[in-house]
């Protein structure tokens, strides 16, 4: 296990909401601390993963992170590649902007990548 979650309060704080979690959930998992210690913390609550990973391409070392930590705990991997046309793309940000409300930068940068990974979700 992580040395981050050595901590036993922070352990018991996340056990504690993992609990309440069904059998089965899906994560968005990157080369993050964050999602890893995650991850590994659904893994040890016997929870089945579905990973979702998403790039531009595979050459995202996220992705390929995300990919390999799926593959390695015989979980699903189900990887999202975002598009890259224009018009694709300005049709999008006023999707963010109208239906999402989005106005800031971050909200557009991370928002916009979940358009494409929530309908994949199952």
């Amino acid at each position: 296990m992580s040395d981050i979650l050595q901590s036993s309060s922070l352990r018991e704080i996340f056990e504690s909401q993992i609990s309440r979690l069904p059998d089965k959930v899906a994560l968005c998992l990157s080369a993050g601390i964050d999602s890893i210690a995650l991850f590994s913390l659904l893994l040890d609550s016997k929870r089945t993963v579905s990973v979702y990973s998403f790039a531009f391409d595979e050459s995202s070392h996220d992705f390929r992170v995300a990919e390999k930590l799926a593959n390695e705990a015989n979980c699903s991997f189900t990887p999202v590649f975002l598009p890259t046309d224009l018009d694709t793309l300005k049709q999008d940000i006023l999707i963010l902007h109208e239906k999402y409300k989005c106005i800031k930068k971050t909200d557009y940068e991370c928002v916009w990548p979940f358009l494409y990974v929530y309908p994949k979700i199952k």
